[in-house]
């Protein structure tokens, strides 16, 4: 009866285990150095793209859908593919159409910063394995903050490539 129990207690730890590996969680944040150096302003391309990340982020929709209308302004003239996507988040009905759409404006900046190496410099690429849209998201700064999971899932995610 012990050597039962015993297993059963293995395969429930295994389980746990599974459970939360699921969704990928980031490595613990790194903390910060005492004397950091001071970060070189974003480009303001990635501002509003960090903006709309940022509300999604945190839930909300109207601040989601003003920061993917900067980004249409801001992206017009030199990312025209990304200004198009903007404009879907802009317009979302909802928070999960507007999610949707975020995956394919991040798709078209990681494009943007293939062809443009500068455009990523200081980003940090994250994936998101839970999201039935295009998974991966950049960010300016730590901690991990997911956009597609909002606050249900904040810290999901795994650190990425910064490529498409």
């Amino acid at each position: 009866m012990t050597f039962v129990r015993t297993l059963q207690t293995a395969a429930l730890v295994v389980l746990a285990i599974g459970i939360t590996s699921a969704c990928g969680k980031a490595e613990a944040p790194t903390p910060a150095p005492a004397a950091e150096a001071p970060k070189k302003p974003l480009v303001p391309l990635v501002k509003a793209y960090d903006d709309l990340r940022e509300a999604l982020a945190e839930d909300k929709l109207d601040a989601a859908r003003a920061a993917a209308a900067k980004l249409v302004d801001v992206a017009k003239a030199d990312q025209p593919k990304l200004s198009e996507q903007a404009d879907a988040a802009a317009k979302a009905a909802d928070i999960a159409a507007a999610r949707k759409a975020f995956g394919e404006v991040s798709r078209a900046l990681l494009t943007a910063i293939q062809a443009t190496p500068a455009l990523g410099e200081g980003l940090i690429a994250f994936r998101c394995p839970m999201t039935e849209t295009y998974q991966k998201w950049v960010q300016a700064s730590r901690p991990l903050r997911n956009p597609y999971m909002g606050q249900e899932m904040l810290e999901c995610g795994s650190k990425a490539t910064l490529e498409p």
